[in-house]
């Protein structure tokens, strides 16, 4: 998986992408089969990454209630409403449901 990072900012990374070659003008970026993926300018910067980890915080409630905690400002309105009436019947003190 190869990311290219042009001068204006923008960054797009093509997973098919695993080998790059350079010419006087150009970076040509070429999958595992040797076929041309992409050719980008030479003043673009050409970063080579393993794949990313998918992770589903669906399988582990405890990472999805920390992930909540930590990102609390970051959420909506309407779904920190939706969080504080559902924990309404929830005794913090005693760590239990009424």
């Amino acid at each position: 998986m190869l990311t290219v990072r042009f001068p204006d900012g923008l960054s797009l990374t093509y997973r098919s992408a695993v080998k790059v070659s350079r010419t006087e003008h150009h970076f040509m970026l070429m999958n595992e089969r040797d076929e041309w993926v992409a050719m980008v300018g030479t003043n673009c910067i050409v970063e080579a990454s393993q794949p990313s980890d998918i992770s589903n915080p669906n399988r582990n409630p405890s990472s999805m209630v920390r992930w909540v905690l930590s990102h609390l400002r970051d959420l909506p309105g309407y779904d920190l409403a939706q969080l504080k009436s559902a924990l309404h019947n929830f005794n913090a003190a005693k760590r239990r449901w009424k």
